[in-house]
């Protein structure tokens, strides 16, 4: 419905702007909130929308909300004559087929059907939260020409609180949905209880200084944070990071950083330049390797694009961002790091 207004768009535009580009959205989120009593919140939410951009710095000159395929020629007009139509309302019509999300009874009520009253002499309290998303995208360049993805996901998180003699333990476990993948109601509430057991007689951390081993999903957050967010560049930073510049990295040879949009919770296979998405190396043997970035940071930094375009929205101009970080699996047996570190 949209490509050939689109496509046009793009062809009218390049013959005034260096390199411009259409990106098309259109979303459905769904959230629930639920507890003891069953469903506590439900939220749903739609937007649709296009923004053109007329240069390839990533700044946005002009929007449609849920756009038609006339609104969009008048803008490019607009863009061609000098004029910057800012936030242009039009039409509702979806131009992609809309996947509505499924309701989230059904599981929520399998999940709670599951969840003991009391467990071992423990008072059992519990809250959960389901997430349904789903993203159309059409990105139109005059270097790549069009592209379109569907991005789509689900997950559950259930937290289990237990309470005994005073004591309180707290187990909380994610389950995030795959193609093919069906949630398993009766082992997730089975291991947020186990959680929150262990928790429930665990002794406060001794203060000072200790060796530690974490578990692979803290070890993940733990370089999302050290090294993803400072590895996403930006425009004017000649290397992109402060890290970079101080030439910070880990201090193991073995440490291999790895950030990979594709295997995300809601992974996406081309960015919102169009860009297709890669596995980049941000720490490899030890020291910093790779930055994110979008075509914007690529150009001022003398760098390939990586696929890590992202919008908030359709409102937004792109920015490098993390997909998935993680810390590629080394050669150690699990069993024998927790036995070395006493």
């Amino acid at each position: 419905m949209f490509a050939d207004p689109m496509e046009r768009g793009v062809e009218a535009l390049a013959q005034r702007y260096p390199d411009p580009l259409l990106f098309l959205e259109d979303v459905h989120d769904r959230r629930v909130e639920f507890g003891r009593q069953g469903l506590i919140r439900a939220a749903v939410s739609q937007s649709r929308g296009i923004a053109l951009e007329t240069g390839g710095d990533g700044s946005v000159s002009a929007h449609l909300s849920g756009p038609s395929p006339d609104r969009v020629g008048d803008a490019v007009r607009s863009l061609i004559r000098g004029e910057y139509p800012g936030i242009v309302s039009a039409s509702a019509d979806p131009f992609e087929p809309s996947r509505e999300p499924e309701g989230a009874g059904p599981l929520v009520g399998s999940i709670l059907a599951r969840v003991p009253l009391g467990h071992g002499g423990a008072r059992v309290k519990v809250r959960g939260r389901y997430v349904q998303y789903a993203q159309g995208i059409r990105v139109a360049s005059t270097t790549m020409g069009q592209v379109a993805e569907i991005r789509e996901g689900s997950r559950v998180r259930l937290t289990v609180e237990l309470h005994r003699n005073g004591r309180e333990g707290v187990g909380t476990v994610d389950w995030v949905g795959r193609p093919g993948r069906a949630p398993d109601p009766a082992g997730l509430v089975a291991a947020a209880v186990a959680r929150a057991e262990v928790r429930l007689d665990a002794r406060p951390a001794p203060r000072g200084g200790h060796p530690m081993v974490m578990a692979p999903g803290v070890g993940g957050v733990l370089v999302h944070e050290m090294f993803g967010h400072a590895l996403e560049a930006r425009v004017g930073a000649a290397h992109g990071s402060a890290l970079v510049r101080e030439g910070a990295g880990p201090r193991s040879r073995e440490i291999r950083v790895i950030d990979d949009p594709r295997r995300g919770r809601v992974p996406w296979r081309r960015d919102d330049e169009g860009e297709p998405a890669r596995a980049i190396a941000l720490v490899a043997d030890g020291r910093l390797a790779g930055t994110l970035h979008n075509r914007a940071t690529a150009r001022s930094g003398g760098a390939a694009r990586t696929g890590h375009a992202r919008r908030s929205s359709y409102l937004s101009p792109t920015l490098p961002r993390m997909g998935c970080t993680f810390i590629a699996a080394g050669r150690h047996d699990p069993a024998a790091i927790l036995e070395d570190t006493g």
